[in-house]
């Protein structure tokens, strides 16, 4: 059976429906996601979706990311991409959330929970390089900054999903009131 995501209403309520993640996108459900975002020796560690990923494919993005699966907290969900995606094993300590954001772009609404992992982690290109990820970035939390605040201006391959909104803004100040 494929895997079921809840379809929630406008206002981020489970509706008690669920479907599969190609209807989910297609029908332009509202549903729940994580962004995990890890933060190691003053570096963001950002990801780079395969070329055979349906959205966004060659991207940078989060650390890892994912749908929260129908009886799934979100929690949960992002321990289990950070493994997927990753190779790396994390526990509920390991995470805190910074916020929600609702993201409301094309083919794309959802309810996203975003963390950040300040822990210690070695990355292993054997596990991370997967049918997901092609690759990883170490950029500084002042470089990424520089690089949203000017609305990706010096994105001249257009390499970064830009986030929607005021999701960069309130990314950075999240994770400086942690690590600085």
């Amino acid at each position: 059976m494929m895997k079921q995501y809840d379809i929630l209403d406008k206002n981020g309520n489970i509706t008690g429906k669920t479907t599969d993640i190609r209807t989910l996108h297609d029908r332009n459900f509202y549903h729940r996601a994580v962004q995990i975002w890890i933060y190691n020796d003053g570096y963001l560690i950002l990801q780079k979706r395969s070329p055979k990923v349906r959205s966004y494919p060659n991207k940078y993005e989060a650390s890892a990311s994912g749908h929260v699966e129908s009886n799934e907290e979100s929690i949960t969900t992002a321990i289990r991409e950070t493994r997927e995606e990753l190779g790396i094993k994390l526990e509920i300590d390991d995470l805190k959330l910074l916020f929600h954001f609702f993201a409301d772009e094309e083919h794309n609404r959802e309810f996203r929970d975003v963390y950040l992992v300040t822990k210690k982690v070695i990355l292993d290109q054997n596990k991370y390089l997967n049918k997901e990820v092609s690759g990883i970035l170490k950029i500084s939390l002042k470089d990424y900054e520089n690089l949203v605040k000017n609305n990706y201006q010096n994105d001249i391959d257009n390499e970064f999903i830009h986030q929607p909104g005021n999701y960069n803004d309130q990314l950075i100040l999240k994770i400086k009131e942690i690590v600085i």
